[in-house]
């Protein structure tokens, strides 16, 4: 919940990669969970935020993830 209140602040805040982090820290909290079917919508947002921003590495690592929830 506390993942979900922080990204739902930095939305409202207009904090992007602040909201896209937390959200792959949320997605990771997911994937840990076993909870892969919730943690592919959160990541995707994440990486449409970084690809938004410009933020390469972030984008390459949130895509990677991305491509583990499929194998």
């Amino acid at each position: 919940k506390a993942y979900q209140n922080a990204a739902a602040r930095f939305d409202e805040l207009g904090s992007l990669i602040d909201l896209a982090r937390t959200l792959v820290y949320l997605g990771r909290l997911y994937i840990d969970g076993g909870n892969k079917a919730q943690a592919q919508p959160v990541l995707q947002r994440a990486l449409g935020i970084f690809e938004e921003c410009g933020a390469k590495g972030c984008t390459d690592e949130t895509g990677q993830l991305l491509d583990e929830l499929d194998e």
